[in-house]
């Protein structure tokens, strides 16, 4: 049997035809194409004495001059999430992306952004009824509070290019690690060795490494065979990459614009 691996529509996808990211608009036209999953950004903003937890592009908030950390939901919905081909967009709910985007059909693998100590308490509430969903992050203490609050919550750590410390909120690491990606080497066997710790450690299930970073598939078989799902992430637009991965047999990976692949 031929190996499947798992395409992530990334930001939920569409990016060569310009569909506009993180948004619901977008995540129903990955629904209507084929998408088996979708990835989104989420953040946290407060409402009254309540929580909105909303899928976002992260630099929406920068060029509002927004801290993802101390958010207003009233300041979040004047955010025109759209853009000029497909015309404005309101910010939505993640109720609304879960409601509107058949988990039954589509899985959703959602990025937890920014440092607010109430997100993944907010989060797991709402993907409590969820079928079939992932919850990432790039901070390994968000994956410990999420497993020491619910053990069951199928979890990936998305590994830095250098395991570099600091938020990533307001930071594209994805540009970022294109930008580099011709002088990335393969991880080291003491790299991997670390990252199998941390990942055991802290009840990782899927170890989500730098794509452009992956190139054996001894390195594949290490992670699968330490018991871990193994997945990639800042694959971008690199088709070439994209199509190497599987080769691989990767479990899964995201994708910018799998319209093309």
């Amino acid at each position: 049997m031929k190996y499947e691996t798992l395409v992530v529509y990334h930001r939920c996808g569409g990016k060569t035809l310009n569909y506009p990211p993180n948004t619901l608009f977008t995540a129903k036209w990955a629904m209507e194409h084929g998408a088996r999953a979708i990835e989104y950004d989420v953040a946290i903003a407060k409402d009254g004495d309540q929580f909105q937890v909303f899928a976002i592009e992260p630099k929406l908030l920068n060029e509002a001059g927004l801290d993802i950390n101390n958010l207003n939901w009233e300041d979040v919905q004047k955010i025109n999430a759209g853009n000029d081909n497909f015309g404005p967009q309101p910010v939505s709910r993640l109720e609304e992306m879960l409601a509107a985007i058949d988990s039954e059909k589509v899985a959703h693998q959602i990025q937890i952004k920014g440092q607010h100590l109430a997100t993944v308490r907010e989060v797991l509430a709402r993907v409590k009824d969820v079928r079939n969903f992932i919850i990432t992050a790039f901070d390994i203490n968000v994956i410990k509070e999420i497993k020491a609050l619910n053990s069951n919550v199928h979890v990936g750590w998305l590994v830095k290019p250098a395991q570099e410390g600091g938020d990533e909120a307001g930071v594209d690491l994805t540009a970022k690690l294109v930008a580099e990606a011709d002088t990335l080497e393969q991880y080291s066997d003491a790299e991997i060795s670390d990252i199998l710790a941390i990942s055991e450690e802290n009840e990782v299930d899927v170890v989500l490494l730098c794509g452009p970073r992956i190139k054996e598939k001894s390195l594949v078989n290490r992670i699968k065979e330490a018991g871990f799902e193994i997945g990639a992430w800042g694959v971008a637009t690199n088709l070439d990459l994209a199509k190497k991965l599987m080769e691989l047999e990767l479990d899964r990976f995201t994708l910018d614009n799998p319209e093309q692949l």
